[in-house]
């Protein structure tokens, strides 16, 4: 079984690539300017190069096969299947299999167009993508790109408007045309695609009850608003609860409305900064308190006298709370027994806790640095990929930073990683310490067993004098004679020596060893208060 997936492509096997909607110059435009920071240049290459490949006429390339497209970029297959990769999850390529291997072509790649601005901005999952790729500032520059400035106001008594009528101009046809003609054309237009969000866990049901136990009214959780809490719930790992206290922050009471722009900014500042004051501790299991939802506006502070609705989602969340805490001891023994350690188990709670960016950021301070905008960048793509959990990533980052005493996070190191946990199955931040103890314990296996396979340097068997004899066919005396005790001496001392430096060497690893796992406790020791400041 191939271990990733670019070793399953077969470079001689056949694909078409066929276009399914108008590309305008305002597509393209788009494709370079809002999708290119998150898409990177080589799955932008890559759509460029499938659509000059294509038959302006008929739409449909010819019959190609994976190695001229290859070829023709000068990539390798993993360059070649990562970019088509990240065409395919934003909607730029759908694939189709035939299902009968042996006839031509074995693949159909379908094209379609970037989406207009509009659509882009207005869809939770790319704008908040775009907006962790190039930060505040651009996002907000992209935004008000193409925003046309306000026309100076015509004054009625200066102008008079002599704008030719319809009725002067056109006469209306006698016959009308067939309404069927948008379902002959096999070309469509792409202005209004909306990209489907992924399932995942959030409870949306929950989410509108907790929002609803202040002064917001259901009308205020509109579809827009639920769309934009599950993609921050998925790329951000927020839960109900901390959205929304974020989107009470965005709210305004007197109107009844939720500013999904100020709500998507407020939870992608939250992510990427460490938190400046003591989050709170409520969760799920902990929403009983009406008044938990603060704001730091007056319009959206929700008092603490709220009709007693709020009763059965206690009751539920009672429940909830008895339910988790059993679950969470009994996966805390069944880890115990695999190996893992009270410290093992305290990091992988506070990995779930904080932020991919905050939990580097604590272990870069820790160690003396500071993360770094290609790090930090690195870390939220990770996240926007989806493969990995944000506690896994933690584990990761905390493996490369803390264990292996890296002074940066690599990103092809990083992405190495992410693809061999993802075929690993690693759910979870106990799985990976898991993952990595078990890997630990196969490597030091392994390097006792090649110590002791390993012959002795310095080491040479002395010959018997008779066997000695024996093969020169000559009689000698018993005793050596002078040649032989200095060669005999000089063997004898070069093992001594091979032998004093072993064990200067195993001293030295041993000091050295002690030394490592000292620097690790005062990392870890800063780590811990730098969190506690960051809580208090």
């Amino acid at each position: 079984m191939s271990n990733y997936p670019w070793e399953n492509l077969r470079p001689n096997d056949t694909l078409q690539l066929v276009q399914r909607e108008w590309i305008t110059d305002q597509a393209w435009a788009n494709l370079l300017a809002l999708y290119l920071p998150i898409i990177g240049s080589d799955a932008h290459t890559l759509f460029h190069t499938f659509y000059q490949q294509i038959n302006r006429e008929t739409y449909q390339s010819e019959v190609l096969r994976h190695s001229d497209l290859m070829n023709m970029l000068v990539w390798n297959k993993e360059t070649y299947i990562r970019a088509r990769g990240r065409l395919e999850a934003l909607g730029l390529l759908k694939i189709y299999t035939r299902k009968e291997q042996f006839q031509d072509p074995q693949l159909l790649v379908l094209l379609y167009a970037p989406v207009s601005r509009q659509t882009f901005f207005g869809n939770a999952t790319l704008s908040s993508l775009l907006y962790g790729a190039v930060g505040e500032a651009t996002y907000q520059k992209l935004l008000n790109a193409d925003q046309i400035p306000a026309f100076q106001k015509i004054k009625g008594e200066e102008w008079k408007e002599t704008t030719a009528q319809f009725k002067d101009v056109y006469h209306l046809p006698t016959h009308t045309p067939p309404t069927d003609t948008d379902a002959k054309m096999h070309i469509t237009d792409a202005s209004t695609v909306k990209i489907p969000l992924s399932k995942s866990g959030f409870d949306r049901s929950f989410f509108k009850d907790y929002l609803q136990q202040g002064f917001l009214g259901e009308l205020a959780i509109t579809t827009e608003v639920l769309d934009m809490s599950e993609t921050l719930y998925q790329l951000y790992g927020y839960d109900e609860v901390d959205l929304a206290r974020l989107a009470y922050q965005a709210a305004d009471l007197r109107t009844n409305t939720i500013d999904v722009k100020r709500y998507q900014s407020l939870a992608l500042k939250a992510a990427t900064e460490p938190p400046r004051t003591k989050p709170e501790t409520a969760t799920r299991s902990e929403v009983s308190k009406p008044n938990a939802i603060t704001s730091n506006t007056t319009t959206a502070t929700s008092p603490s006298t709220t009709a007693p609705a709020g009763q059965p989602l206690q009751e539920r969340a009672t429940e909830a709370k008895k339910l988790e805490q059993a679950v969470l001891e009994q996966s805390q023994k069944q880890w115990k027994e695999k190996g893992l350690t009270d410290d093992q188990l305290a990091l992988a709670r506070d990995a779930k806790v904080y932020h991919v960016v905050v939990f580097a950021r604590y272990l870069k301070e820790a160690r003396g640095g500071f993360l770094t905008d290609k790090e930090m960048k690195g870390l939220n793509d990770m996240v926007a990929r989806g493969h990995l959990k944000p506690e896994v990533i933690n584990i990761m980052t905390y493996y490369y930073l803390i264990e292996q005493g890296n002074e940066n996070l690599r990103v092809y190191t990083l992405q190495s990683t992410e693809d061999d946990w993802s075929q690993k199955k690693i759910y979870s931040a106990e799985d990976a310490l898991y993952y990595l103890k078990e890997r630990q314990v196969k490597r030091q296996e392994q390097l006792e067993q090649k110590r002791y396979n390993k012959p002795r340097r310095g080491y040479q068997e002395r010959i018997p004098q008779w066997l000695v004899e024996q093969k020169k066919g000559t009689q000698t005396s018993n005793q050596p004679n002078e040649t032989e005790r200095s060669t005999q001496k000089k063997a004898s001392d070069k093992s001594n020596a091979n032998q004093k430096n072993t064990n200067q060497q195993s001293s030295s690893a041993s000091q050295g060893s002690k030394q490592t796992t000292q620097k690790q406790a005062d990392i870890n020791q800063r780590l811990k208060r730098l969190m506690n400041k960051g809580g208090n």
